[in-house]
């Protein structure tokens, strides 16, 4: 059910509305403009996640509903943890620039533990990127 309390559901924004303000079926969007409502809702509708890699193909089927909703878990936790992996960049770079990591006595070993820290983060944002790369 819509946040409105009609039974359409969220598949029914991709077609262009009747008079009566419903979707039109007969009216399908264009891709440029179903791409746009898609990046302006997709932090409401998580479960509308696939929708830009299943190229906003309406299945049906149950077999498809079960992989649409795992595919939707697996975007969420990558997205979830690129933003993690973001935040843990800044704050090195932060400690790199204030050298709030350094230990009294330890300077060297201060710098290379962060040096790690970064490369690890930094590993994991270019995998992400390839496993991202690997989708389109």
């Amino acid at each position: 059910m819509a946040d409105d309390g009609s039974d359409r559901s969220e598949k029914d924004s991709y077609y262009d509305a009747d008079t009566d303000r419903d979707p039109d079926f007969s009216y399908p969007m264009a891709k440029a403009k179903i791409v746009e409502i898609y990046w302006a809702t997709i932090g409401e509708e998580p479960t509308s996640l696939p929708d830009l890699y299943l190229d906003f193909h309406p299945f049906s089927r149950i077999e498809f509903s079960i992989f649409r909703d795992r595919l939707s878990a697996a975007i969420l936790v990558a997205r979830a943890a690129k933003k993690q992996m973001n935040q843990l960049e800044e704050h090195f770079k932060t400690q790199q620039q204030d050298g709030s990591h350094i230990v009294p006595g330890w300077e060297a070993e201060s710098d290379d533990y962060l040096q790690e820290n970064m490369g690890t983060v930094e590993t994991v944002l270019v995998l992400m990127a390839s496993m991202r790369n690997g989708f389109q």
